[in-house]
């Protein structure tokens, strides 16, 4: 495996798309100006939640957490379990309890823990510098952890590990003191009522520079205005004369709104951080700009984050999925008869679907596949959360950067597939076509005539099992070998035990710089194997391979193993994909 670069993740058991828990955990021996922030927030705002937990910690006798459905309840223990330092380990040398009563609500066995919102409010710091047991159970469960630090401890040594839990379950983490502890936890605690969070996004910068996030558009619908939170960190521990300054702008891209920091009116920085609300448009595109300096080469890290209130798509066990095919009016009539056979053969599973035809000589005014994308993107008529999207192309767009559609589709969780002519009727610019599918897990394959009919056909079969659980990408070189670890497919003992694969080895027009590529799908017990190449096996068409298979026996761990054989020490993409016709959570996407 080495030299193999992965993108993509297997299923987890965690299917968050509801409001379930909110936990508020704070130290005995911070101050009370701090805390009470994190009591008004809960006490108003908790009950979004399904359950709302609280626990005082650093006490001698160590406290139990307290669980609640009701804000009345929830209130009482609050107040009732107010900081107090005396109740604390009164010294300098002892550490936080803190992994202690994370561990216990991880495995609490009574309420849910999945998507979890978590706040916490540290005075005295943990002496533990390996939590990564704690820290692949929060991610597991997508459990956001936020932390607000005393830079001047009540005892404990360890700071760093307060910041890595909260860097790695995509929270975020500042230090400060005073006032500056209270009026920063003051905005985290606002991430109560906005809870979707859409830019995640860490930075490696050292002395002065740069940092521009691509034009994006919120989640919010067409149409709605509301506020959206913006939280930012300039340092990974205790703010230090290293740090000099730090400006941003949030720009619309068509220039109507503009938020500034700093300037009148907008929160200031405390200690280590920065959040604020600001005007999030549905319509609109904005682009985010912070300008950064430190008097040092050592490196830093700046944390980007963005919330909003509503999600525009989650998943659902119930989701109401959107199909569209789409093709150009040049790709052969074998290749478009394969999709309308699948399109209508399954169009009874789907609760809309939609078709076009583009490339014509009526369209030209249209951008090819970035305009006829986002025509469907803008529509009122049907949901596009989850949409599956089928395009065969046989003209290029020109295009060249695609980064707006790209957003929109992944804000929406849109899978686009792609079946690319390998010999074009124009246009010049193949390369976004696969960024599009590889940026929403979906894959892209180039080949042509007979090639690209099959690939296609097989490609539109994805519409039988449309629930992916497995999205990985590698960046690979010369030959080696791939081995995706054991995995269960999402279906029940007694479920009807199809499921369908595909495996993509380039990503633009086959070309002999690939030699070859073999793999087997093994059940962990032997009991069952699917080996490529092989007798009575799909074959690869182009880039791509694609096939389904079934299995009566009960539920089963598979191991995927892959060899590839490249010619060339250039990177080449292997792109592997499964799916299943049981109910899956929207994987984790690739980095943008």
């Amino acid at each position: 495996m080495d030299g193999i670069k992965k993108t993509g993740s297997i299923d987890s058991p965690c299917l968050p798309y509801q409001n379930n828990t909110f936990f508020y955990a704070y130290s005995t021996d911070i101050d009370y100006y701090t805390y009470n922030w994190g009591v008004e927030r809960m006490v108003a705002y908790g009950d979004m939640y399904t359950t709302m937990a609280n626990v005082r910690f650093d006490t001698k006798q160590e406290e139990e957490i307290e669980y609640h459905t009701d804000k009345k309840s929830l209130n009482a223990s609050l107040y009732s379990h107010q900081p107090d330092p005396s109740l604390g380990y009164g010294d300098k040398t002892t550490g936080s309890n803190l992994y202690k009563i994370l561990k216990k609500f991880l495995n609490n066995g009574n309420i849910s823990i999945c998507g979890t919102q978590v706040i916490i409010a540290v005075k005295r710091y943990p002496d533990e510098s390996d939590v990564s047991d704690v820290i692949s159970q929060l991610r597991a469960n997508h459990v956001m952890v936020n932390i607000a630090v005393d830079s001047i401890p009540s005892g404990g040594s360890n700071s760093a590990s307060l910041y890595e839990m909260s860097y790695q379950t995509n929270g975020y983490c500042y230090f400060a003191t005073g006032m500056d502890l209270g009026n920063g936890f003051d905005p985290m605690t606002w991430l109560i009522t906005r809870p979707y969070q859409f830019i995640a996004q860490n930075f490696v910068v050292s002395g002065s520079g740069r940092i521009e996030i691509p034009a994006f558009k919120t989640p919010a619908p067409a149409g709605d205005e509301e506020y959206c939170t913006v939280a930012i960190t300039i340092q990974n521990h205790t703010l230090d004369n290293s740090f000099v300054s730090m400006s941003y702008t949030i720009k619309s891209t068509d220039g109507s709104y503009v938020y500034e920091f700093p300037s009148d009116g907008v929160n200031p920085l405390y200690g280590t951080a920065q959040s604020d609300d600001f005007d999030c448009n549905g319509p609109l595109s904005y682009k985010w700009t912070i300008d950064y300096h430190y008097n040092t080469n050592a490196p830093q890290i700046i944390q980007l984050r963005m919330y909003r209130s509503t999600a525009a798509c989650l998943p659902s066990p119930n989701q109401k999925i959107t199909i569209l095919y789409a093709y150009s009016t040049d790709i052969d009539k074998d290749t478009y008869l394969n999709g309308v056979n699948n399109m209508v053969h399954y169009a009874h599973l789907y609760a809309t679907t939609a078709n076009v035809r583009f490339d014509t000589k009526q369209e030209e005014d249209i951008e090819y596949h970035t305009d006829i994308q986002y025509t469907f993107l803008d529509n009122k008529k049907a949901p596009i959360c989850g949409a599956q999207v089928f395009i065969a192309v046989k003209r290029y767009p020109d295009e060249s950067d695609v980064s707006n559609i790209i957003s929109q589709l992944r804000a929406n969780h849109v899978l686009v597939y792609i079946a690319v002519d390998s010999v074009p009727s124009g246009g010049s610019n193949s390369a976004t076509l696969y960024e599009m599918s590889f940026q929403t897990n979906g894959y892209c394959l180039f080949a042509t005539w007979i090639d690209l009919q099959w690939g296609f056909y097989s490609m539109g079969s994805i519409l039988n099992t449309p629930h992916e659980f497995i999205a990985q990408n590698f960046v690979v070189s010369g030959s080696g070998r791939i081995e995706i670890p054991t995995f269960k497919t999402p279906i029940p003992p007694l479920g009807y035990k199809i499921f369908s694969f595909a495996i993509t080895v380039q990503n633009h027009t086959l070309d002999n710089s690939f030699v070859s590529m073999n793999y087997t799908i093994e059940s962990n017990d032997g009991s069952f194997v699917y080996k490529f190449p092989n007798d009575g096996v799909s074959l690869l068409h182009g880039t791509a391979q694609s096939d389904e298979l079934y299995d009566n026996t009960t539920t089963l761990s598979y191991k995927w193993t892959i060899d590839y054989h490249y010619n060339t020490n250039k990177p080449q993409i292997i792109e592997c994909r499964m799916y299943s016709g049981y109910y899956h959570d929207f994987l984790p996407l690739p980095p943008s």
